[in-house]
């Protein structure tokens, strides 16, 4: 339901919001999950997520179905956290032990001027139909994407 109300399914085109996409997100809000001003929120076709660099409980039960959602209803989704988040217990590493690590992207350098290039880039591999684990933790597959994605 976060995924539909965030972005753009079914066709609709980028930036408009559906009836059902506005009551999602004041539910969403009205319990205390996310904090949203509906006139702020621009609908897309692709997500980057970001992630802490600490260990996140249940990640994989609670934040892994999110970004699965999302990469089913959108163009592409990246994870991004800063360095220390592909620890095990980090999201970046929880994502990577998963069996969404071959349809959503991951980047554990966030907090570098590199970090966020390489996630700019890592979305644009997603776009490009490709996925990656991007930065020096565990799991990765490299410092960075090709810069020309192939997909």
């Amino acid at each position: 339901m976060l995924a539909d109300a965030l972005l753009t399914p079914g066709g609709r085109p980028l930036g408009q919001p559906s009836f059902d996409s506005i009551g999602a997100l004041g539910a969403f809000e009205n319990e205390g999950f996310i904090a949203a001003d509906e006139n702020e929120v621009k609908r897309g076709d692709t997500a980057i997520i970001i992630g802490p660099e600490g260990v996140v409980a249940n990640a994989d039960s609670a934040l892994i179905p999110v970004m699965k959602a999302m990469d089913d209803v959108g163009v592409g989704t990246v994870l991004a956290a800063p360095v220390g988040s592909a620890r095990p217990a980090g999201v970046v590493g929880v994502l990577r032990q998963s069996g969404s690590d071959g349809v959503i992207s991951s980047v554990d350098r966030l907090e570098t001027v590199t970090g966020v290039t390489v996630t700019a880039t890592a979305l644009a591999e997603q776009i490009a139909g490709g996925v990656g684990h991007y930065g020096t933790g565990p799991g990765s597959d490299g410092p960075a994407p090709d810069p020309l994605p192939r997909g």
